[in-house]
């Protein structure tokens, strides 16, 4: 795995030769690299120069700009995010990649409900989780098992909610995996 280092000195031979396209992707794992230490202004300027980079390479950036709308989230931007994700689902929905487009659609499912507008993302939940099955490898399947309990707790619909909460425990056993655990734990609280 290359350190941040060498992606930067590769950073500087793909400026040198004008290749936009790997610019792009040295640009992303640079972000993610950022992100991952907490320096999330940093990231976000390394994902918007990965996304401008691409699109100069004529390539369409769509990891980097579902990239930066989960970072616009964490920053309690959903409203910022929810521009970049409506384009997203939009080009998604044109391309072969079911996987691709459920994601898409659940992160723009939780920028809607993190809004208020809990409505809006319903339909929007209801099409993420037909595409993102458990045996979709998504990690965004949890994160969709979850909203789907906020909203159905909004609504006042506990029974809707246990079901739910039995997902992402089982989840959690089968994989290990303490983020699901969390979320299970949350919804039943």
């Amino acid at each position: 795995r290359s350190t941040g280092r060498e992606m930067e000195m590769a950073l500087r031979d793909f400026e040198t030769t004008s290749d936009h396209a790997s610019q792009s992707r040295v640009l992303n794992d640079l972000a993610i690299e950022q992100l991952q230490r907490g320096e999330l202004d940093r990231g976000e300027q390394l994902l918007e120069r990965a996304i401008a980079e691409a699109q100069t390479a004529d390539n369409f950036p769509g990891t980097m700009i579902f990239n930066l709308a989960c970072v616009q989230m964490v920053r309690g931007r959903p409203d910022l995010a929810e521009i970049r994700l409506r384009g997203l689902v939009e080009a998604r929905r044109a391309g072969p990649n079911r996987r691709q487009l459920g994601e898409a659609l659940a992160q723009l499912a939780r920028a809607l409900a993190q809004q208020g507008r809990g409505g809006e993302a319903e339909p929007l939940r209801e099409e993420a989780l037909a595409l993102l099955q458990p045996a979709s490898g998504s990690g965004q399947l949890k994160y969709l098992l979850h909203l789907s309990g906020e909203l159905e707790l909004e609504r006042g619909n506990l029974e809707a909610v246990e079901p739910l909460v039995g997902l992402l425990r089982s989840a959690s056993e089968s994989a290990g995996e303490a983020l699901a655990l969390a979320l299970a734990i949350e919804l039943e609280a």
